[in-house]
């Protein structure tokens, strides 16, 4: 028998972010979030040059600082100067992936 295998994979199960990238779980809750406010998401996103499958793929990935760009454009849109503060706060704190995890397994205590 030769080594021909019947199932294979060409590449790794979970595709990682380049340098500077996170993944457009980031944007969880931007959709309402900016309708709520009177904008246009898709509009908003596209504005900025960023793609608006970020709003709909949560493992898509995007810059950082286009995510950046586009919180200081929402921020003067909507004048208010804490949108991303906001919108996180309605997040789901699964999001931040591992940071979550670790800040979970962390003590309480301070000494």
């Amino acid at each position: 028998m030769g080594n021909e295998f019947f199932f294979t994979l060409d590449g790794p199960l979970d595709a990682a972010p380049a340098e500077l990238q996170c993944r457009a779980a980031n944007l969880q809750g931007f959709t309402d979030f900016t309708r709520k406010r009177g904008g246009n998401p898709r509009e908003i996103l596209e504005g900025q040059g960023l793609d608006a499958r970020a709003i709909v793929d949560p493992e898509y990935f995007i810059q950082c600082q286009d995510i950046a760009e586009m919180f200081e454009h929402c921020s003067d849109l909507f004048n208010d100067p804490l949108f991303g503060l906001q919108l996180a706060r309605q997040q789901n704190g699964e999001v931040y992936g591992c940071v979550t995890a670790l800040c979970r397994a962390a003590t309480t205590s301070i000494h």
